[in-house]
């Protein structure tokens, strides 16, 4: 499965978790897609990270490396998910995120439970919780 905007996508199938969600499932237009990043009070990342990353609303960013292995779950990139993943792993907040489909790598790891990770992204607003 593979979308030819995209330089390099990592899946294992058209469905790739237990609930079944697909790239074509998520928010999209012709350019992005649409999903969602958990983050602390003062909008940092994962707390089980040594190397903490700031998600800033307006913000563009793009990692310096991307683990391109789906069997791993978690590993270098940034992590984003699903809205049902964010609200089942919430720190705090939750951020809206478009994820260029055009020159951007994009991994999903085999069992992924609704998260995954992607090389840029740029963060769109925070939500109402």
């Amino acid at each position: 499965f593979e979308d030819a905007k995209i330089n390099r996508i990592v899946v294992t199938g058209k469905f790739f978790d237990t609930k079944e969600f697909c790239l074509d499932e998520l928010e999209q237009d012709k350019d992005n897609y649409y999903v969602y990043k958990t983050v602390d009070r003062n909008y940092f990342n994962s707390i089980w990270v040594k190397d903490k990353i700031k998600y800033e609303i307006g913000k563009e960013m793009k990692a310096p490396e991307i683990d391109i292995d789906e069997n791993k779950l978690c590993g270098a990139g940034l992590n984003v998910g699903t809205l049902n993943w964010c609200l089942a792993y919430n720190q705090e907040k939750i951020l809206m995120v478009e994820i260029p489909k055009e020159d951007n790598v994009i991994v999903i790891p085999k069992n992924s439970d609704g998260k995954f990770r992607v090389k840029r992204l740029k963060i769109i607003r925070e939500l109402k919780l």
